[in-house]
């Protein structure tokens, strides 16, 4: 056998035995016969030594075979030589390959689940989304600091607080504005009063539909109150000569609505829109009819031949002070009942947020009316000791609807001393709105002035940064009437 055909065998893996001086090539996962170790750090040991075989057979392989071709190039003149690998080769090198892609995916994990705790997350993706999770944990606290709610933007708080203050400015104004104008009015122009109450009550009246309507408190427009403006709507502006109509409506508006400022403790509160709405619809009916009364028109009395009130006529009895009202109030209740009991029964059952008059009383332990009819049906038995009131309960509305009827009879007694009487019907006009007024000092000086001390106490405990958030919108305040 020639030099070169035995160089040439030499070279040839495939057709070489293994000696001490030509290692085998190594078989993948196998180091002379023996497992890989378990541990990450003895595999990528045992990876390396197998890289070194594997390169150093191949570079063995590749020094025999350019020895043996120098001649050959010589006598060409080809300075360039190639040789491919040949196929055990190629796939030790695949093999190697896989492993190394292998050991850099689990080297990858590991790195991952260290950093991340999750090896199939990426870094980037965690430190992301730890970014944004610290963006909010700051912004959170940011919010939390200036507007006292976690979940509330500083921007929609400025925006809001900014709408706040001039809605209240606003308001303070019109109340204002309108206890000057009804004085103005009353004194100075009382044959117009009539069309000037309808036209305040009205604006104010819509104003209180949109309002109400947007926090579902649709159902207290359908109070008795608004019922009785309704009937003075009438009178002014389709039958301004019925006398039974007048009467009607003085001994509703003298007797029902003043009492009701008293025992709703209404206030004149310049600054809340709710709470102006509700003394106009309160006292407003009162100042008209209290004008008709005593004006030199009085269409309530009968007028002789020469013009002259007929003072006999002037009065009212069993029939014009109690029992007509009377009439008038169980027509209310009956066309209450109607709408919410029958009509509205399923949309009111299925919408607990809805309020009504009845689930406010019920659920207001501090109201006097609640307080009043708690106390009485427990001394009578009526309810246990230990049960309260619960507004769907059947037992509960006709205790409320016996309390109101009760309340309306109570109210409509003094209306014959009132109608007979000058002097006794304007003092308990001005004592009424004293008790208004009583009531909105002290509104002011007790609630508004304690919660505005408190936020500056705690805006001096952050640092002297000016708050607003005591200005409370008052226009969805409480139900008053």
């Amino acid at each position: 056998m020639s030099e070169n055909d035995a160089t040439t065998s030499a070279s040839s893996p495939a057709s070489s035995s293994p000696s001490a001086s030509q290692p085998q090539t190594p078989v993948p996962g196998e180091v002379n016969g023996q497992a890989v170790g378990t541990t990450q750090m003895q595999q990528d040991e045992q990876l390396l030594v197998d890289v070194n075989k594997v390169l150093h057979q191949i570079v063995s392989s590749s020094e025999l075979v350019e020895g043996d071709d120098d001649g050959a190039s010589s006598a060409g003149g080809d300075s360039s030589q190639h040789r491919k690998l040949s196929g055990p080769e190629l796939i030790s090198l695949r093999v190697l390959e896989v492993r190394i892609r292998k050991n850099l995916s689990q080297q990858r994990g590991a790195f991952r689940k260290t950093v991340t705790g999750d090896p199939n997350r990426r870094v980037r993706d965690h430190a992301r989304s730890q970014a944004e999770k610290t963006g909010r944990a700051v912004r959170k606290v940011a919010r939390k600091a200036v507007t006292g709610s976690g979940d509330r933007s500083i921007s929609d708080w400025v925006k809001q607080a900014n709408v706040v203050k001039t809605v209240d400015k606003a308001s303070f104004a019109l109340g204002v504005s309108l206890v000057c104008t009804t004085e103005y009015v009353l004194l100075k122009r009382p044959s117009d009063f009539g069309r000037y109450y309808v036209s305040i009550v009205s604006i104010m009246m819509l104003l209180r539909l949109y309002m109400y309507a947007r926090n579902k408190w649709i159902y207290f427009l359908l109070d008795f109150c608004y019922f009785a403006n309704a009937s003075c709507f009438i009178s002014v502006l389709f039958l301004p000569d019925n006398a039974w109509l007048w009467r009607l409506n003085y001994s509703v508006s003298n007797g029902v609505l003043l009492a009701a400022v008293l025992a709703w403790r209404n206030s004149l509160v310049f600054h809340s829109l709710d709470k102006v709405t509700s003394i106009a619809i309160h006292i407003l009916p009162g100042f008209l009819t209290y004008l008709e009364r005593w004006s030199e028109k009085n269409v309530m009395c009968s007028k002789g031949e020469a013009g002259a009130v007929v003072t006999a006529s002037c009065t009212l009895g069993f029939m014009g002070a109690l029992a007509e009202p009377l009439i008038f109030y169980t027509f209310w209740q009956f066309l209450y009942i109607l709408k919410t009991e029958i009509i509205d029964r399923q949309r009111l059952q299925d919408n607990p947020s809805i309020q009504t008059s009845l689930r406010w009383l019920t659920r207001d332990s501090k109201n006097f009316m609640h307080i009043f009819a708690l106390r009485t049906c427990r001394v009578f038995g009526v309810i246990g000791h230990d049960e309260t009131f619960e507004p769907e309960a059947m037992k509960t509305k006709i205790v409320f609807w016996i309390g109101q009827a009760l309340f309306i009879v109570a109210t409509l007694f003094p209306i014959p001393l009132l109608f007979s009487s000058y002097i006794l019907n304007s003092g308990y006009i001005l004592f009424v709105l004293s008790a208004t007024v009583w009531n909105g000092a002290n509104y002011y000086f007790e609630v508004f002035a304690a919660r505005y001390i408190q936020q500056l106490e705690a805006s001096s405990k952050r640092g002297n940064r000016y708050d607003t958030s005591y200005e409370k919108h008052e226009a969805n305040g409480i139900k008053e009437e």
